[in-house]
């Protein structure tokens, strides 16, 4: 009895390894030893699974057409070797007046059982454009290093898929090779400035702007695929709430925040 005690004081007063804490319960008598290896089991899998899913990718696809009058935005989200897929799309997008803005029609579909999850109706607008303006403010203030955060995680993020091509033709062939030549530009700039943060695994990306002379046309098509491994999400996570809590009062603008954007879904 006297060693039982001695040996679970031990316990209390130095910091054992797993290992030395199940073998001491195991010598005292606290669980039998099937038991004791059985736990011991079920701890090494979970253990085990969770590094496997923490190294795996989060995958994100995103296609966006459009073909004249005919606009379509396609979201894949895989994770898990594709065992949890998710896919959003914006089949509809009507340009409003100006006081109203750009109307989207969202749908949310599971990819494993083919049903659409949702389905809504937003507007971009003045209003909801200021919003977001005010609450990137409100977050840059209650977080230390917001901007440096989150340049940090697309460090982290890896472009897998790129490539972009356009069709543009204004009936004058002059003209459409000046705007064809803007085009190029705009592009290049673009890519340029994403490579700088984000790591590019196709070299080089696919750009391409087709000119069309002597007849209207206007035709374009995006294609990026990024990835990121999970632990770095997890990393990141916990780095930003360390951000958050060095500033005062910080949690809560987040969750003031976060609960502003939950009434407004």
């Amino acid at each position: 009895m006297n060693l039982h005690k001695a040996s679970y004081t031990n316990l209390k007063r130095k910091k054992n390894l797993p290992f030395e804490v199940f073998f001491i319960l195991v010598l005292n008598g606290g669980i039998s030893f099937t038991m004791g290896l059985l736990l011991l089991w079920i701890l090494l899998v979970i253990g085990v699974g969770m590094i496997i899913i923490s190294i795996t990718f989060i995958e994100v696809k995103v296609i966006a057409k459009r073909d004249h009058k005919d606009d379509q935005i396609i979201v894949d989200i895989k994770a898990l070797w594709g065992l949890v897929k998710f896919r959003y799309e914006v089949p509809a997008i009507q340009l409003l007046d100006l006081g109203k803005g750009i109307l989207f029609k969202k749908e949310q579909i599971n990819d494993n059982t083919d049903k659409e999850m949702s389905a809504s109706t937003e507007a971009l607008n003045k209003r909801v454009i200021m919003h977001y303006i005010d609450i990137s403010r409100q977050l840059l203030k209650s977080t230390k290093g917001l901007i440096d955060w989150f340049k940090q995680l697309l460090s982290r993020v890896e472009c897998t898929t790129l490539s972009w091509n356009s069709r543009i033709g204004l009936d004058d062939a002059a003209f459409t090779a000046q705007v064809v030549g803007i085009v190029w530009g705009i592009k290049s700039m673009l890519i340029g400035y994403l490579i700088r943060y984000v790591q590019m695994k196709q070299t080089p990306p696919q750009l391409e702007v087709m000119p069309q002379y002597n007849m209207w046309d206007y035709s374009t098509e995006i294609k990026i695929t990024i990835r990121i491994r999970i632990i770095y999400l997890i990393v990141s996570a916990c780095n930003l709430l360390i951000r958050i809590l060095k500033m005062p009062k910080g949690l809560k603008v987040w969750f003031k925040v976060l609960a502003r954007k939950r009434k407004m879904t």
